[in-house]
């Protein structure tokens, strides 16, 4: 039987044929011309951007989302659903019904990378727009407003409820994921990460992470009087190169990013405390089992040698998880990037599909447009292929929606 992108209709004045280098396309009715959905979507370029705008000026670091979850809300009340509520760990949750099919989660993250005393003014010319958080992730919650705003205005109704939510640490534990599928898993069919930056992305590979902060204190010591004495900081260069010594090391199998790392008052002073960030991803749970263990035994044999006291404090974690590149939503994907002329481009990473990859339910994060200096307070994205990325969001739903 032939398989085709979208399933077929009754009207055959709404189909549109598209050829690719390898596939033939069918585009149908999804209760609504097609075309008219695609034209629709691209009026909405003023719209997305004054959302962006609004939301990437207001601060949200991790665990402080307070402010731009205010405004996000009131953003998305203007949706109309059929149910907008805020969950016990503060993601905000638009549900829209559809004929009782299952749940579509449709998400993007509320919290940065930056502290509150950043500036956050936006600045935007024709071409881009600059500022912190502005594609990480303030253009993902702008381009969910946006994709339930057009499905509404072209009374579009789906088979399953789709659920548009603003989730909480997401730079950090994935909190407000964990809680999304601790409360929503068991009627979830597919799950779409909206992420600013990478249009084109297929992220269905998520790799696993932990985080912590490691911390070395030693007697206090003048720098000549008390010369050879127990150093902070020197200490913690020695853990950190025995870290780096340990075998099997690399993105294959696990990969260790000393993320920060500082001690230390004042010259004539030994530093008597040192702090580091140790990050540790991996693709695969047992190369992490054997790598951890040994991780721990180098920071036992480091206390034991030189009689010091290593704290460890674990930051966050994130679990592993994937889904074929056969699977039906990536092939829909994919066939939606040929029809859109977007270069597709699998990749992996530590994003809030990481929760429901590892519980089995099919999950993918996507781009919307082209960006720059991610993480970095001189961020930019480019504003031209932001319609498309809207368009490939709302072919995406609407496909897997009238996947049985």
């Amino acid at each position: 039987m032939r398989k085709y992108l979208f399933p077929i209709g009754t009207l055959a004045k709404n189909f549109l044929t598209i050829r690719t280098n390898q596939c033939k396309v069918n585009a149908v009715n999804l209760g609504t011309d097609y075309k008219k959905l695609l034209k629709t979507a691209e009026s909405w370029r003023t719209r997305i951007l004054s959302d962006l705008i609004a939301l990437s000026e207001i601060p949200a670091p991790s665990f402080k989302e307070g402010k731009r979850r205010k405004k996000f809300t009131q953003l998305m009340e203007r949706i109309n659903f059929d149910k907008l509520e805020q969950d016990g760990v503060g993601n905000i949750i638009g549900i829209r019904k559809g004929k009782g099919k299952g749940g579509i989660l449709v998400s993007a993250h509320l919290d940065t990378v930056f502290p509150e005393t950043l500036n956050h003014t936006t600045r935007i010319n024709m071409k881009k727009v600059y500022g912190p958080s502005v594609g990480d992730n303030s253009l993902g919650l702008a381009s969910i407003l946006a994709t339930g705003e057009i499905l509404n205005e072209l009374k579009i109704t789906t088979h399953h409820d789709l659920l548009f939510a603003g989730t909480v640490g997401g730079e950090t534990n994935l909190q407000g994921m964990r809680k999304l599928i601790e409360e929503h898993g068991k009627e979830l069919k597919y799950v779409i990460c909206v992420e600013g930056h990478g249009l084109g992305r297929i992220d269905n590979v998520a790799i696993g992470n932990m985080r912590m902060e490691l911390n070395i204190r030693v007697k206090e010591g003048h720098s000549f009087r008390d010369f050879g004495s127990p150093n902070a900081i020197v200490l913690m260069s020695k853990l950190i190169n025995r870290f780096l010594s340990i075998p099997k090391v690399s993105v294959h199998k696990v990969a260790l990013n000393i993320s920060h790392i500082y001690g230390g008052i004042a010259y004539d002073s030994i530093p008597i405390s040192c702090k580091t960030g140790i990050e540790l991803s991996y693709r695969n749970k047992k190369a992490f089992t054997d790598f951890y263990k040994k991780f721990n035994t180098t920071i036992s044999k480091m206390e034991k040698e030189e009689g010091v006291r290593i704290k460890k404090r674990e930051i966050s974690s994130a679990p592993t998880g994937n889904i074929s590149r056969s699977h039906q939503l990536i092939k829909g994907l994919i066939k939606i990037h040929h029809y859109l002329g977007i270069e597709s481009k699998f990749g992996f990473g530590n994003t809030g599909g990481s929760i429901p990859l590892s519980q089995g339910i099919p999950a993918v994060t996507i781009g919307i447009t082209l960006g720059y200096g991610l993480h970095l307070p001189e961020e930019k994205i480019e504003i031209k292929p932001i319609i498309k990325g809207i368009k490939q969001l709302l072919l995406l739903i609407l496909n897997i929606d009238r996947i049985k």
